[in-house]
């Protein structure tokens, strides 16, 4: 009966995505939770693929509404967690399973961020982290997504790090598009430079606003650190494509 499940999962995954198309959410959040629940007992078990990614794209597609109806964010990143789950074994072998891992890192990072504290942090950008390693390895395969997809995490990463602790920011980014940091594998990327110093120069505008700065008080002397670092200069940071 596994194949006979499965292929009854996929017909409701494909019912839901008409659904969408037609604006029908209800009846597509409907069909989605379907499928996830038929495919769900199978998953501890098979090693099928088909059925992996058909209970990883029903998640998916059932992350994104609830992404967009903004009602559960516990169920949608435990939800995008499973995912990744099932698809390990296969996320580095297989372009589909890949698509889908990264697309539900991407949708749990959006939802975390609503609320994202410095307790949290390092979950988000271990997540983001990963992702964007999985992202580089697909993209150097010429996976038709990868780099869009990775784009987005990076700016998610960088966003958090700038909001929850601004001092690791530019480690972030080096590690991304410096070369001579580590592998940088995104440093040929002209859209993550131009992400990269979106992001710098947002921040050093908000640290340059006027404030009370206290000479023996280690918050202002954080602070005049932080300002420090980032006026650079910042060789490898090159924004315009004619500089790569």
């Amino acid at each position: 009966e596994p194949d006979f499940i499965n292929t009854t999962a996929a017909a409701l995954l494909n019912r839901g995505r008409a659904h969408l198309r037609r604006e029908d959410r209800t009846a597509a959040t409907t069909d989605f939770t379907a499928a996830i629940e038929l495919l769900r007992p199978l998953l501890p078990e098979t090693d099928s693929l088909a059925v992996r990614r058909n209970a990883a794209g029903a998640a998916v597609n059932l992350g994104q509404l609830l992404l967009e109806d903004s009602t559960d964010d516990s169920t949608a990143c435990a939800l995008m967690t499973e995912a990744r789950a099932w698809l390990a074994a296969h996320e580095t072998t297989d372009p589909i399973a890949a698509t889908l891992s990264l697309e539900s890192a991407r949708l749990e990072l959006i939802v975390r961020s609503r609320v994202l504290t410095r307790e949290s942090l390092d979950t988000f950008t271990d997540l983001a982290e990963s992702a964007l390693a999985l992202a580089a390895v697909w993209r150097d395969r010429d996976h038709p997504t990868a780099k869009t997809l990775a784009a987005h995490l990076f700016r998610l990463g960088a966003h958090a790090y700038a909001q929850c602790q601004p001092q690791f920011l530019v480690e972030f980014i080096r590690d991304a598009l410096d070369p001579d940091h580590g592998e940088a594998p995104f440093a040929a990327e002209v859209n993550f430079h131009a992400i990269a110093t979106e992001l710098i120069e947002a921040l050093r505008a908000d640290l340059d606003r006027p404030r009370l700065l206290q000479a023996d008080d280690a918050v202002s002397h954080r602070l005049v650190a932080l300002q420090q670092e980032l006026t650079g200069p910042f060789p490898w940071l090159k924004p315009n494509a004619s500089n790569l």
